[in-house]
């Protein structure tokens, strides 16, 4: 009777205690700090992100500029147009300022914006991947520049002026449209090498 007693509390416990560490595993940090409206896969994601280097370094930058930037797909000599950091420009990434990519936040590293942002492609987000530089120097020095869209695919009129774009392209229209908000962000800093 005793081994059938002891046999059952150690079963229970393993089917009462696997619940909670699940939930346990997904924490960024004990200092990470998330309101309400912070999406439970976002929290997930970031864990996921910066788990195999350890605890993740992160801070909160309160009234920063929240701009929008496009391009054309392909530059005026013909060649594809990359990021500052090596890579296709896409939904969930950003730029900001060449001096804070180079002191503070490095490439790889995650914003958080307070509510979703729909750009022109339709993808609506609220976490971004710092993967670009050219942020206007007259905004604040945390500011974003959240990837809107390609305008078009060729650059027009065989220029680079404002990043291949017209001034009649709809996403660069809509771009200019979103204007400059300022939110709270919180950083996740990408661990560094």
């Amino acid at each position: 009777m005793k081994v059938k007693l002891g046999l059952y509390i150690i079963v229970s416990l393993i089917f009462c205690l696997a619940p909670l560490s699940a939930i346990a595993n997904t924490k960024v940090d004990a200092t990470t700090e998330f309101d309400a409206t912070t999406e439970f896969d976002a929290i997930t994601e970031v864990n996921d992100t910066v788990s195999p280097y350890g605890p993740a370094q992160t801070f909160k930058k309160l009234n920063q500029n929240v701009t929008a930037y496009t391009a054309s797909k392909y530059k005026a000599d013909g060649t594809l147009r990359y990021t500052s950091s090596s890579k296709l420009p896409q939904s969930g990434y950003v730029a900001m300022k060449k001096k804070t990519v180079d002191s503070t936040v490095p490439y790889g590293s995650i914003v958080m914006t307070p509510q979703y942002i729909k750009n022109y492609e339709g993808i609506n987000l609220n976490s971004y991947y710092v993967q670009d530089t050219g942020v206007d120097p007259s905004l604040s020095d945390y500011a974003i520049d959240v990837w809107w869209g390609f305008c078009r695919t060729s650059a027009y009129n065989s220029s680079d002026t404002r990043l291949g774009c017209s001034t009649s392209d709809a996403a660069y229209t809509s771009a200019l449209q979103w204007e400059k908000p300022t939110m709270d962000l919180q950083f996740v800093l990408a661990p560094t090498p």
